[in-house]
């Protein structure tokens, strides 16, 4: 709530500001009794104890109000009871404003009637007074209420999302966890193939994985990182995929479309082309081919992953770690900016991925190197 806006019982900053506050505000209210009520001799001495003795009823029958009625009955929605005892409260009220008036003041205290203005024997005047500051102190308790119970909504929802985006980055991490020792295994396999067959190729294939190792644990821990790196990183991957056949033609790769300027969540696309030379190269070395096409066309990017199958059923199973792993690192990180089709034919298996560039990343995980 803004300060200004601020009455004084609202103020934080300590019981004894609150009780200044409140203090602050009946004084007020006397110097505007004072006024309403006024005095038709000319002496104040009886406007002031007139004021005097009908303050604390002021007092009390507003403190009634917001301190016991409004939260024990009001609040709980114990209408039937709030409106009884608002009633009860409203009789109680009039008969000791009557006392003051006709009572107190003229026969106790000795002053005459004619010592105070009709306002403060006039009983439409006498209450509306009274209950004009009875209803401003209702307003304001009800108002801050309502200020502090939207403030706690809305402290409830920053918790509930903070809490929700630690469960994702959690999550996320954990993805891209499955991710390094799925990459790991296959990347030694596949250096493993070439040591067997003493291949001269070997210490070129040493190199590559420790590039793509680096990318691994430099580049892939990052949020984001530029379109361009992903897609070399991808062309690293395939070139050291190539050395364990006898057709590298088998396994083809291109881009159309301009790379730079744009991001993408690091690994994203990887598990599909592993998944595509798993299935298409792994399984049929002969016969199987691999194509990837990733198109960028302004700010939307098509990745297109497509394997032959080998006559011999694969073994049932389902998706793999990889695609499950990927499947849900896209709905966490572009939830309404990817669409994914998976079509799986008699001969040939396809995944295409549609992908907005604009969108950043939701819940990315923070580079903490």
């Amino acid at each position: 709530m803004p300060a200004w806006l601020r009455l004084p019982w609202t103020t934080a900053g300590g019981r004894w500001r609150r009780w200044l506050g409140h203090g602050l505000f009946w004084v007020v209210v006397f110097v505007f009794y004072t006024g309403y009520f006024g005095r038709a001799e000319g002496a104040l001495g009886p406007s002031l104890v007139f004021v005097s003795l009908l303050l604390p009823v002021t007092i009390g029958t507003a403190y009634f109000l917001t301190r016991v009625l409004i939260p024990r009955y009001l609040l709980r929605r114990r209408y039937g009871f709030f409106a009884l005892y608002v009633a009860y409260t409203l009789v109680v009220s009039v008969y000791l404003e009557l006392l003051v008036a006709t009572g107190i003041f003229t026969t106790i205290a000795g002053f005459r009637m004619g010592s105070m203005t009709p306002a403060a024997f006039d009983i439409l005047k006498l209450l509306a007074g009274m209950y004009l500051v009875v209803l401003l102190v209702v307003a304001a308790d009800l108002v801050e209420r309502w200020y502090q119970a939207q403030q706690a909504n809305v402290r409830l929802r920053q918790a509930r999302l903070e809490a929700e985006l630690k469960l994702k980055e959690a999550e996320l991490q954990l993805l891209k966890a499955q991710i390094h020792p799925h990459f790991l295994f296959n990347t030694l396999n596949n250096l493993y193939s070439l040591t067997l067959t003493r291949s001269e190729q070997a210490p070129d294939a040493v190199l590559r994985l420790a590039d793509l190792l680096d990318y691994l644990l430099y580049q892939g821990a990052k949020p984001v990182v530029p379109l361009a790196q992903e897609v070399a990183h991808l062309a690293s991957y395939l070139a050291l995929e190539r050395l364990r056949y006898a057709d590298p033609a088998a396994l083809r790769f291109r881009t159309e479309g301009p790379l730079e300027g744009a991001s993408i969540a690091p690994l994203l696309l990887l598990p599909f082309v592993e998944n595509s030379v798993k299935h298409g190269l792994s399984r049929d070395p002969a016969g199987g081919w691999v194509e990837i096409v990733l198109t960028r066309s302004g700010d939307r990017l098509t990745f297109r992953a497509s394997n032959s199958k080998p006559a011999a059923p694969a073994p049932a199973g389902g998706e793999g770690i990889g695609l499950a792993n990927v499947r849900r690192r896209l709905a966490l990180l572009y939830p309404e900016a990817h669409h994914l089709t998976i079509r799986d034919e008699p001969d040939r298996f396809d995944v295409v991925l549609s992908l907005n560039l604009i969108a950043q990343p939701a819940h990315a995980v923070p580079d903490r190197r």
